[in-house]
């Protein structure tokens, strides 16, 4: 039956078309979600299309070299990085509430958009997830909100090893503050 619709009507039948999303989503990650509504009898498609939001971005980062990567101030409100950030340049994507990466991003500076720098070394692109485990992403955002709340001028978050399984806030003139992904930082 489908051989006879194609000789008669052609591939552009709007009675052809698939109705599954999935692979144009994959090709464009930017979007979250499509829905394609059609009405034989009134000869219309009705395309929704909603964005992903961008909601903060996460830079790769390579790994301070040996005799720089652990640092031990003696003042408490040292600002000096436990990791370095040179390196090779790092790759930045934008992230939504979800934790899913869908563009590239630029790398930036401040406290406007939230900013992860990620020193573990592990393969990030397009199409995938800030973390592995949806608990982590979860907690990560509930950690982004209470930071906000506080107002404590928070400028980055940095991952660095991901067994270690925490995220360090980084405040200017104030101690790194450490967070465990597997625990609710509203306690």
């Amino acid at each position: 039956y489908v051989n006879i619709l194609f000789a008669r009507a052609g591939t552009n039948n709007i009675f052809l078309w698939s109705h599954d999303p999935r692979p144009f989503l994959a090709q464009y990650p930017a979007l979250k979600q499509i829905t394609v509504d059609t009405d034989y009898f009134h000869r219309t498609v009705l395309v929704n299309v909603s964005i992903r939001e961008r909601y903060g971005i996460i830079c790769t980062r390579s790994p301070a070299p040996a005799h720089e990567a652990i640092n031990t101030p003696t003042d408490s409100t040292s600002t000096t990085p436990l990791f370095s950030l040179g390196g090779d340049a790092p790759q930045c994507w934008w992230f939504d509430r979800e934790g899913f990466l869908f563009a590239k991003a630029p790398d930036t500076e401040g406290g406007l958009i939230y900013k992860v720098n990620d020193f573990s070394g592990r393969p990030l692109g397009v199409g995938s997830f800030i973390f592995p485990q949806k608990h982590f992403i979860d907690t990560m955002m509930d950690i982004f909100d209470v930071v906000h709340s506080v107002d404590i001028g928070v400028r980055t978050f940095e991952v660095h090893a991901l067994e270690n399984q925490e995220m360090v806030a980084v405040a200017e003139g104030m101690p790194a503050i450490y967070f465990s992904l597997r625990i609710d930082p509203h306690f």
